[in-house]
């Protein structure tokens, strides 16, 4: 290369807002976050003594992805679709909700 060695690699940085939110999950499903096609990160913690269910864009229902009691959920792959959970005990399960986005 004739180039100097800085001049050939780019710095790649990206800049996210993270917002937390609590939320109780109940027997009825829920959307705890809308759609957002800026969402790039993602953690729901079940704080919960119950299994909670997780499905995205439509109602949870307890055949979608189980997020165990005081486990958690965080993809390698960020849906933009609405996030939807549910508690099928009866019983509330409270959850950590972070959501990073995009700074455009």
């Amino acid at each position: 290369y004739d180039k100097p060695l800085e001049s050939r690699y780019r710095e790649v940085v990206q800049r996210s807002t993270f917002n937390q939110q609590l939320s109780n999950i109940t027997d009825t499903s829920s959307a705890v976050l809308n759609s957002n096609p800026q969402r790039n990160y993602l953690l729901i913690q079940n704080n919960g003594a119950n299994d909670i269910f997780l499905n995205f864009g439509n109602k949870a229902e307890i055949n979608n992805i189980k997020i165990v009691a005081t486990g958690n959920y965080e993809p390698t792959v960020i849906p933009i679709d609405s996030i939807n959970l549910v508690n099928t005990l009866g019983n509330e399960s409270l959850c950590s909700i972070v959501e990073g986005s995009e700074v455009t």
